[in-house]
């Protein structure tokens, strides 16, 4: 089966719908939900970042399907938002007013200040960040994380960023398969580790960093988690 088709959609920061919604889906995620209104609203409003809704195209022939899976799933989730965002990366922009249904979310940084640039291969310009990729969980495994990955690489390598290089972190392959811990912070162990996911998708680890994000698991635990930097070269490599 192809790779379902996806929309972006830009968050509007200023929408106190799409705060809320983008909210809800950072709780069912499990990360960083107290973030959606003031940190990151701040940092979209400045221009730094970007954070897109994944929305399924009108021509998707699952479309129908797959929203109402997500519909069952999260009932919190069943209205749809407007395309209201009046700028992307701080540049002026025209919404469209159409109404969309969004079942996930991706963003796009300019810079990530967790990560230290003087310990890592990093780009000197012409790069972005890939952050928080959410898909619902009651549509994971349909190919929908790797159609948005597409996407965002499509956004970034074309007008008006022009971008040569994507970088991003994520739990390390070892952390996330570890039965204690995974059970601690997911309720289960995973299939596969999102490291293995992303390697899949052209990105090769350029860095192990340890306890750059102190999230405490459901109990208020803290863990000595390792976070696995990874670049993807857009173009051919300096």
């Amino acid at each position: 089966m192809p790779e379902p088709s996806l929309d972006f959609v830009t968050w509007d920061p200023e929408s106190t719908g799409h705060i809320n919604r983008l909210t809800t889906q950072r709780e069912h995620c499990g990360w960083h939900s107290s973030k959606v209104g003031s940190e990151w609203r701040d940092a979209q409003l400045r221009g730094v970042i970007c954070i897109y809704w994944l929305a399924l195209s009108e021509d998707e022939p699952w479309r129908e399907e797959y929203n109402s899976r997500h519909r069952e799933a999260y009932p919190d989730e069943c209205d749809t938002l407007a395309d209201t965002s009046r700028s992307i990366f701080g540049k002026p922009t025209q919404p469209s007013q159409t109404p969309f249904f969004p079942i996930g979310h991706i963003a796009l940084y300019k810079d990530d200040p967790s990560i230290p640039p003087d310990v890592l291969d990093l780009p000197s310009d012409h790069f972005l960040w890939i952050k928080t990729l959410y898909i619902s969980h009651a549509l994971q495994g349909l190919g929908i994380g790797g159609s948005a990955m597409k996407h965002a690489e499509l956004v970034s390598a074309s007008e008006p960023l022009n971008v040569r290089y994507l970088l991003l972190d994520t739990l390390c392959e070892e952390d996330q398969l570890h039965e204690e811990l995974a059970v601690a912070y997911f309720g289960q162990v995973p299939k596969f580790s999102n490291e293995s996911w992303y390697t899949k998708k052209g990105y090769r680890s350029i860095g192990l960093l340890a306890n750059i994000y102190n999230v405490p698991d459901i109990n208020g635990k803290m863990w000595p988690l390792r976070t696995t930097v990874m670049r993807k070269d857009l173009c051919p490599r300096d």
